[in-house]
């Protein structure tokens, strides 16, 4: 068993129900999702297989995404569960038992990097189980049913933990076969460990690395993967992609616009041009938003 290498399990077996797509084998700056999260985890020369956790409906879409990359490691494609714990534990028992590791992502984090992976890696090897995360920024409240507030959080000891997350495959699988035995439903895949007694060590890792969920994390990753794609400036692409996220708006506003006059007195199509009008905006505020983030990471000469 050689005590450096990895399994990549990769859980794509959702359904993306709060995007209202099949985001992780839709394209995005150029490339299906999963390609750009697939070709991230092939820059790690730790990592010695990948399996690929999926619906069996798609996987001839899956292969042909993975024919069109530069692959030189086996790829296994393995039937998705019900619940994702039973994805992630299906993958697992598909791994090499010959890899002392086993890595879990989420399919819709295409940020991964060869260096967040080493790093959690090495953090596994201490203790058997590691996750990489950051710790919270925002104020954390507990609420009860009634929407009141219980009391507020100690932030400083509140972490957002993400994956990649490393574990020693004996550990991982002892602890996912003892929760399915025992039917509890998991939040992610350190908790399984955690029920077992066994300490997990967090990694901070500051860089992007969000996970795509709703909408408005499609526009955001748009953003970055075309950065990371690019040779210019990323301050340079990041407005020039605001700019012209502005310019389609206007285009959408003045088109909603032209339809209201032409059909004026049809109630369900104005019903319809309010929706677009309230979206609209709605990504207004989010390119600002972006736009906001951009000055703060990538100033212009003047804006520091």
């Amino acid at each position: 068993m050689n005590n450096q290498f990895l399994s990549a399990v990769i859980v794509a077996a959702g359904k993306s129900q709060r995007m209202g797509f099949d985001k992780v084998l839709t394209p995005i700056s150029g490339l299906p999702l999963i390609a750009h999260t697939l070709q991230g985890i092939l820059t790690s020369p730790l990592i010695k297989e990948i399996i690929l956790v999926i619906r069996p409906d798609c996987k001839s879409s899956f292969e042909q995404v993975v024919h069109s990359l530069d692959t030189f490691i086996p790829i296994k494609y393995v039937e998705g569960g019900r619940e994702r714990q039973d994805s992630v534990l299906a993958g697992i028992e598909a791994s090499d038992p010959a890899n002392a590791f086993v890595m879990v992502h989420d399919a819709a984090r295409p940020f991964v990097t060869a260096e967040v992976i080493q790093m959690v890696l090495e953090a596994a090897q201490e203790t058997g189980a590691a996750v990489c995360g950051h710790p919270a920024t925002d104020t954390l409240k507990e609420i009860e049913e009634n929407g009141r507030v219980a009391k507020t959080l100690d932030r400083s000891k509140i972490w957002a933990v993400q994956t990649p997350q490393i574990f020693k495959r004996e550990l991982i699988l002892k602890a996912y076969q003892q929760n399915r035995d025992s039917g509890a439903l998991l939040t992610d895949d350190t908790a399984a460990v955690e029920k077992l007694g066994t300490p997990v060590k967090v990694v901070h890792f500051p860089e992007v690395n969000f996970k795509i969920t709703a909408p408005s994390d499609w526009a955001l990753a748009r953003t970055f993967l075309a950065v990371r794609a690019s040779k210019e400036a990323p301050g340079l692409v990041i407005r020039k992609n605001i700019h012209d996220i502005n310019n389609q708006l206007t285009a959408v506003f003045g088109y909603a616009f032209l339809l209201q006059s032409e059909l004026e007195g049809n109630e369900k199509v104005k019903n319809y041009l309010d929706q677009i009008d309230i979206a609209g905006k709605n990504c207004q505020e989010l390119v600002a938003n972006i736009q906001r983030l951009a000055r703060e990471i990538f100033p212009k000469e003047g804006e520091k």
